[in-house]
């Protein structure tokens, strides 16, 4: 039998381990600012009206990146809607909004580019899933990113042989649907009891919640020391580092906060 060891707890009787993508195996952060300015760029060429507020909405204000803002944690189809909405403000349709945001966001990915070219497995990203497939987990990752992008990260970093299965936003139900983790437990054969799932969101810890996995796992990179959720907007000296770990665990709702994924060890007993 098989024994997961998140920080050195253990969780016995573990048959997989599902990941999301960007923000826990990919560093994604500045090619999704990038994006986010293209997008509004190409709305605001197009519907001048529209003013910077739709960039702090999405979480790319001009001195903060929110790493549980939309373009962060938010599948396509959700950013379209949001930008949409601040189309409609300005008097446009509801379909014409749609559609000229479609457009826009277009756009903005010829600008930017490829994106597996632009964004990095984190450094234990590689060592993680091939410690955990070796050892006999089934992996999987569940992602708001298409399943084109995922593909292509996966390919481009040699990833894609500790992989089993994939659930992408375009592809099924998304997160935090409990449906889009009962997918992929169902393709890999394993009941969702035996299934972990780490993530970098509140959305993911919904997800696994909600789909009753044995444990959500989340995990915070934004500092080494104290690396915590809660580090992003309160300076380090006025609280501590176990408070801050405690405040950074109940955001996410995790069951476990770890800082790396060195922290996940697998033992057979």
């Amino acid at each position: 039998m098989l024994t997961v060891w998140v920080d050195g707890h253990p969780l016995e009787g573990i048959e997989a381990v599902l990941f999301d993508k960007d923000g826990t195996l990919a560093d994604t952060s500045s090619f999704l600012r990038l994006l986010a300015q293209a997008r509004v760029k190409a709305i605001q060429s197009r519907i001048p009206e529209v003013d910077d507020r739709l960039l702090l909405a999405m979480g790319a204000g001009a001195d903060r990146w929110n790493l549980a803002g939309l373009m962060a944690v938010g599948t396509r189809e959700q950013n379209c809607v949001a930008a949409a909405a601040y189309v409609a403000e300005t008097g446009c349709s509801w379909s014409t909004a749609i559609a000229l945001v479609q457009q826009a966001f277009a756009e903005a990915d010829r600008i930017c580019g490829d994106k597996a070219l632009q964004t990095w497995p984190y450094e234990d990203t590689e060592f993680c899933l091939e410690r955990l497939a070796r050892s006999g987990l089934e992996l999987g990752i569940l992602t708001g990113d298409t399943l084109e992008h995922t593909q292509a990260f996966l390919v481009r970093y040699d990833l894609a042989q500790w992989i089993q299965v994939i659930g992408a936003a375009n592809t099924g139900p998304a997160k935090p649907d409990p449906a889009s983790v009962w997918r992929l437990c169902e393709q890999l054969g394993v009941a969702p009891d035996r299934v972990l799932l780490v993530g970098d969101s509140a959305i993911d810890m919904q997800a696994a919640r909600a789909a009753g996995l044995a444990a959500a796992i989340g995990i915070d990179r934004t500092y080494a020391i104290p690396n915590t959720i809660v580090s992003r907007t309160i300076p380090p000296k006025a609280i501590d580092v176990q408070e801050m770990r405690n405040q950074a665990r109940s955001e996410l709702q995790a069951d476990f906060l770890i800082q790396s994924l060195d922290a996940l060890q697998v033992s057979i007993t």
